[in-house]
């Protein structure tokens, strides 16, 4: 990657190619790459979710959320009733907890997925879940010093009528700023010189998938000024290890 504005290269110093790319203009940088096209076996046992579109994905949730939260009140009173008779067979029995907290998380979760539905409806015919993604997403990540962007641009098929269109979806993913770490030793991937280096602005991070969380940071070579990008993924930075994405990947998921 290279500080000169306008200019677009690899993180590895080559030309991109038009799948990924990397540009510096001034303080602002901005990255674009080909996302994935959304998984849709998650609503194949959604019933009416043809005819009621985003509506349907709500009704579901609600009602995993209330399974699980009746099934959560059978699992105390039977685990309370069975400490009281043998504490083993309360303690086996205080795992069934994992089935009534899982329905309430895939509640919870299928909330995540109506932006998206809601963008499935045809413009032209007004069919409810008709559009589908003919080609893989184009996304734009937009890095400053006080702020990070995530825009996702589909591009739709009416499975009925033929419609085309395009559209940028809000997507489920939570962007923000994050404060500096401690310094790290770092190999620059374009002269190769390994150095104790601090981060050279504040970081970026996302949320995704509901807890994964991407921290982006950016170390600035001492020998050649070069801007380094690392990455940190897990529940939390805590839990992360820093490490590189090969070229042509997404370093931000």
């Amino acid at each position: 990657m290279t500080e000169i504005a306008g200019e677009t290269q690899r993180k590895n110093g080559e030309k991109s190619d038009k799948d990924y790319s990397i540009e510096w203009f001034g303080n602002t940088c901005i990255i674009r790459y080909k996302g994935e096209i959304y998984n849709r076996a998650l609503f194949k046992g959604i019933p009416f979710i043809g005819y009621l579109g985003w509506i349907a994905i709500l009704f579901a949730g609600i009602i995993y959320i209330v399974l699980g939260i009746c099934s959560m009140s059978v699992v105390l009173w039977i685990t309370y009733h069975a400490l009281n008779i043998n504490f083993l067979l309360g303690f086996i029995l205080s795992v069934l907890f994992l089935i009534p907290t899982g329905l309430i998380v895939i509640g919870l979760g299928s909330f995540l997925n109506i932006p998206y539905i809601k963008n499935t409806t045809c413009k032209k015919c007004h069919k409810k879940y008709t559009y589908e993604e003919r080609k893989e997403p184009d996304v734009k990540e937009v890095s400053t010093e006080k702020s990070y962007k995530v825009t996702i641009t589909r591009y739709w098929k009416c499975k009925y009528c033929g419609n085309i269109d395009i559209s940028e979806i809000p997507e489920t993913v939570r962007c923000y700023k994050v404060r500096k770490e401690r310094k790290v030793e770092i190999k620059c991937e374009k002269c190769s010189r390994t150095g104790i280096l601090p981060e050279c602005r504040r970081p970026d991070a996302k949320v995704v998938d509901y807890m994964a969380t991407t921290d982006i940071r950016y170390y600035r070579c001492e020998g050649c000024g070069h801007i380094n990008i690392a990455i940190q993924k897990g529940l939390s930075s805590m839990d992360s290890t820093i490490s590189y994405e090969s070229r042509g990947s997404d370093p931000r998921l």
